[in-house]
């Protein structure tokens, strides 16, 4: 119970982390298919070819969590390929 409720703080800071580092404006993360599109169609507003690849693949790693189940790891990967697709 010890081990889960760690593992549920850590993942709570990380997300919160990685919220903080996105922009201001952006609405936190939600894993379903209309974000998943949405973030796909974004991946063209990345300022280079090497930060398109990497909102790319993760957005393929958030694809592989979302048909699994894994919520946590899909929007964690959402949230790293927006973090791709934003940074200049």
């Amino acid at each position: 119970m010890k081990l889960i409720t760690l593992a549920g703080a850590a993942t709570i800071a990380f997300s919160t982390l990685s919220f903080a580092q996105t922009s201001a404006t952006m609405m936190p993360m939600t894993c379903d298919n209309t974000n998943m599109e949405n973030l796909k169609a974004d991946v063209k507003k990345a300022p280079s070819d090497a930060q398109k690849s990497d909102a790319q693949a993760a957005i393929g790693t958030a694809t592989m969590a979302m048909q699994s189940g894994d919520i946590d790891g899909c929007v964690a990967a959402m949230q790293k390929a927006r973090m791709a697709i934003d940074h200049k």
